[in-house]
């Protein structure tokens, strides 16, 4: 038998009257198992949410981000494009053009996040296990769609069997003073509802439009965007391909990965796990 373990043995089972300071051993020694039983249960936890954070943002966000620096749009003409789209370890590419707008059907009204996606969106799949109702689809023989959010279908009461009745956009014109009774304060689109999609709780007022169709109403230029969108291929180095596209993009512009992003709160979840250390 090992010695140790004998020893062991031999002093905690011993058959000599229990003393006061054995009563207070063994009591240590269950606190010391229990406290460290929880703090194993609590970083588990932890670490599980942090887990299924970044399952969560992979499902809508892009695996990396590219942006502007300063203000909140940039041109993005296709020989960029080009040049980016042929990068090593780029997968796909999307141009987004996304800002709050308002959303507007039969006679409910509520502020949206309006991201205008281009053809390219919908082969990166990621909607794909989101999806709760109705179909992926943004523009079929010159009809424009949305695929909106489960929040603004119950902000909004939203069913997309019904195709009589748009969706409504509305974003206020540049130049032109604010006020809704003015008619002609806002670039309008009427849209059909394709789908409905869940996620969480932090894009639940999202709704995804035609590129052309964002563009339209943020009043941008033809190649303007206020991010590129790009998703990998399998196995392809994240760092190293950061830094090819910066290379690319050159200091005015901003490569970000879907961790950079969400920086903030993994920060919360890894402080939180060293604070209990």
């Amino acid at each position: 038998m090992n010695l140790p373990a004998w020893i062991a043995r031999r002093y905690f089972f011993s058959r000599k009257k229990r003393s006061f300071i054995s009563w207070l051993s063994i009591l240590s020694m269950l606190g010391v198992g229990v406290g460290t039983m929880a703090l194993v249960v609590v970083l588990s936890v932890f670490n599980g949410m942090d887990e299924l954070n970044r399952e969560i943002f992979k499902t809508f966000e892009p695996d990396m981000t590219i942006s502007p620096k300063q203000g909140k749009r940039f041109m993005a003409p296709p020989a960029l494009v080009k040049r980016l789209q042929q990068t090593p370890g780029v997968h796909l590419l999307t141009s987004v053009a996304q800002d709050n707008a308002l959303g507007r059907y039969a006679n409910g009204t509520t502020v949206v996040k309006l991201k205008g996606v281009d053809d390219n969106y919908l082969q990166r799949q990621q909607l794909d296990s989101a999806l709760l109702e109705g179909k992926l689809l943004l523009r079929r023989a010159g009809v424009n769609y949305a695929i909106i959010a489960e929040g603004v279908r119950n902000d909004l009461s939203i069913s997309p069997v019904d195709i009589l009745t748009p969706l409504e956009i509305l974003y206020p014109q540049s130049g032109q003073s604010f006020s809704v009774l003015n008619p002609d304060a806002f670039n309008r689109e009427l849209l059909t509802v394709a789908g409905v999609f869940f996620i969480e709780s932090r894009y639940d007022n999202f709704v995804l439009v035609p590129l052309a169709v964002a563009r339209s109403l943020f009043s941008y230029k033809q190649d303007e965007v206020t991010s590129l969108e790009i998703q990998l291929q399998p196995g392809a180095k994240e760092q190293v391909v950061k830094q090819a596209l910066q290379a690319v993009v050159g200091d005015k512009l901003l490569v970000q990965t879907r961790d950079d992003l969400n920086v903030d709160l993994y920060r919360l979840f890894t402080s939180k796990s060293y604070s209990l250390l």
